[in-house]
This record gives C-alpha cells, structure tokens and sequence, in this order.
C-alpha cells in the first residue's frame, strides 16, 4: 500500500504528458480514463490485504461467499454502465473499488478485528503524504514561461 498510493496519484496527475510525449495528441481522449482508473487502482492493495486475511484465517467458504456475492451485486450494473458512455464505466468502477473495499473489509473486523475504519485511520498519514507529493507533481507541471515547448521539460526541471 504504502508504494501504490503515491505512484497511483502521481499517475493521475502526470497523466497527460505521459501520454502525449510517447503516443501523441491522438491518444490525449484517454487521458480521463486514466486519471479515473489510477484513483480507482490506489485501493487495489486494501483489496488484497483483506482477502489475504480471509485466506490466512483458513476460511475459504467466507472468500467464496464475498466473490460471489461482488460478482452478483456488479454484474447486473454493467450493461447500463456501457450503454451510457466508457466515461460511466470508468466512473462505475472507481465506486464498485470503493463499495468493495468495505465489503472486503468486513470479514477483517469479524475475523481479526481490523475494520475499514481502522484500516483508514492507519493508512491517514501516508494519504497525506501522497496528496502532498501530488499537489507538488501538479504543481511542477504548472506551464511557467521559462519552460520549452515539449510537455516533457515540465516533467523535468534540469531540461531547461
């Protein structure tokens, strides 16, 4: 967790340069969907650890029951979700991330009581840190006059 945070904000907020500098202004449409799935990628870890716990408790029936129970509680909002726009569906799956972080959760608090409260109030100062460190990305990448005109040099302060 402690890597992914600030590599996944950090991603959201270099998103642009990093793609128009390698694949070009054709592919500049892309650029919300990643800023969306970066932030929706930042909780992977919590999903893991908490079916990690699950697992190391013994309690593969628990880890059955919560896979079926996602996958019968996302899949009918699918179609809906595609039919509106690929924008709806990044979006869907930055909230399906966020409800699911709870749902794996759970049985952490039942099993090792270690609940998402818990779990945030323990992740809160890495956040921070994380934020900060893409408030200063975004802020580097302010368009200042002495920059050249490649997007690249705002990824870089020594190509001046």
């Amino acid at each position: 967790m402690i890597p992914t945070l600030p590599m996944m904000i950090g991603l959201a907020v270099v998103a642009r340069p990093l793609v128009l500098d390698p694949l070009g202004e054709k592919w500049l449409p892309c650029v919300p969907y990643l800023k969306v799935l970066s932030l929706a990628g930042t909780l992977w870890p919590l999903h893991i650890i908490n079916l990690n716990v699950v697992t190391a408790v013994g309690r593969s029936d628990l880890l059955l029951r919560l896979e079926v129970a996602k996958k019968v509680h996302h899949w009918p909002g699918s179609p809906r979700h595609f039919q509106i726009s690929v924008m709806a569906m990044v979006w869907a799956v930055l909230i399906v991330s966020v409800a699911c972080v709870f749902l794996n959760s759970y049985y952490s608090k039942v099993l090792i009581e270690y609940g998402p409260a818990t779990q945030f109030v323990d992740l809160a100062p890495y956040a921070g840190v994380s934020a900060l460190t893409g408030a200063l990305a975004w802020a580097a990448g302010l368009p200042f006059p002495i920059y050249r005109s490649s997007s690249c040099s705002r990824l870089f302060w020594w190509d001046l």
